[in-house]
Order: C-alpha cells, then structure tokens, then sequence
C-alpha cells in the first residue's frame, strides 16, 4: 500500500488519484473529441456550432469519468481490501478482481463505444502476458517485435477485407477515413455522398481510448 500510495493515508491516495486522474483525462479528451470534428467535418461543426459543441462536451464528460473512474475505483477497491482485511500480500487473481470491479466504469461511455474500448486494452493485455512469458522461468518468446508487426499487417488486412466486401460491417467513421486516406470508395449503398469531407453524424466517434501514464 505504501508503494501506491506514496506513504499518504489510504483516503488521501484516493482523492489524490481521482485528482490526478481528472486533471490528466479532461484536457486530453476534449483535444480528442474536438480536434477530428474540426479537421473532418467543419462545415456541419459550423452550421451548427451549438449543438455540436454540446456534443463534444459530453462525449468528453463521459470519457473523462471512466478514465478517471476507472484508476481512482482502482486504488479504492485496493485500499479498502488492505484496510478491511489487512493481507500481508495481494495475489494476482485478487489485483484481477480489483480491475475488473474498476473496469465497470466502461457503462459511463455510449454503447457503440464500448467495443472500440475493449479493442484497444486487448492487444496490451496481451503484450503484457508475452512480456510474462518472455522473462518467466517457462518457454521463452523470441522475435516479439516481429510478431507485432506481422498482427499489425493481418488486422489492417481484415479491416479492408471486410471494407471492400462486407461494408456494411465496418465503422462509418473508418469507411470514410478510408475513402479521404486511399480516395475510394466501396460500393456500399448506405455510405454518404460527401464532397470529401468526413460528415460525422450523431450517433459517430470521432475520438480514440489512449491512457495517460
């Protein structure tokens, strides 16, 4: 507990992680919630600058509580267990059950982004158990960082797979990345016509998970 908490009280640590938290999550979210709205789609931000200002400020809410809920119920749920039942120390299925009571902050974000959120924390779940096994007394991983290159290639692969064939499947907002990025465009009947410009609409997310360190 010491270690995490940097020798304050178990409540003076939480308080000081939601404040670190709050401070770090909402400056970054809101640049990534605005940012790609006035970079694609300008025109509709200033057509109606009011309703998507209002937008912007919650989505940016919404992110900014489940990061800062999910590190401040993190250090919460370890405290409590020290204070309550006083171990003298935790195991890895018990700092499992921590993040994974912390991790319901994920409900505070929109249904549609949910997946997108599970889609980022899975490759690194999985970098951190090769890193386990790489220095572990078991089977040694050699070439880890090929290996990133070569899932890289196959999941760029898949999502323009699917783009070209099953268009339907694929996010709005990657399909017209995709169309700006490479000018095409795939015989999809629902995608919008657009003067080039990526056209968010209310239900899209222009913004992407990244964890502050």
């Amino acid at each position: 507990l010491t270690a995490l908490t940097g020798g304050r009280s178990a409540l003076e640590a939480c308080k000081k992680t939601y404040a670190d938290g709050l401070q770090r999550s909402l400056p970054m979210y809101f640049t990534l919630h605005l940012v790609p709205r006035l970079a694609f789609g300008l025109p509709k931000f200033l057509s109606q600058p009011g309703t998507s200002m209002l937008q912007v400020l919650e989505n940016t809410l919404r992110s900014t509580v489940m990061l800062t809920g999910f590190v401040g119920n993190y250090m919460a749920v370890f405290s409590a267990h020290r204070e309550l039942y006083k171990p003298a120390q935790e195991g890895r299925y018990e700092f499992a059950l921590f993040g994974g009571i912390a991790a319901l902050s994920i409900f505070c974000e929109k249904r549609q982004r949910r997946p997108e959120l599970a889609l980022y924390v899975l490759p690194r779940a999985l970098d951190c158990f090769v890193n386990a096994v790489a220095r572990g007394p078991g089977p040694r991983v050699e070439g880890r960082y090929g290996l990133e290159v070569v899932v890289f290639a196959l999941s760029a692969a898949c999502v323009l797979t699917y783009y070209r064939s099953e268009p339907d499947v694929v996010p709005s907002w990657i399909k017209t990345t995709i169309r700006v990025t490479l000018a095409d465009t795939p015989k999809d009947t629902k995608l919008r016509e657009t003067t080039g410009d990526i056209r968010f609409t209310d239900d899209d997310d222009s913004s992407v998970l990244s964890p502050y360190a």
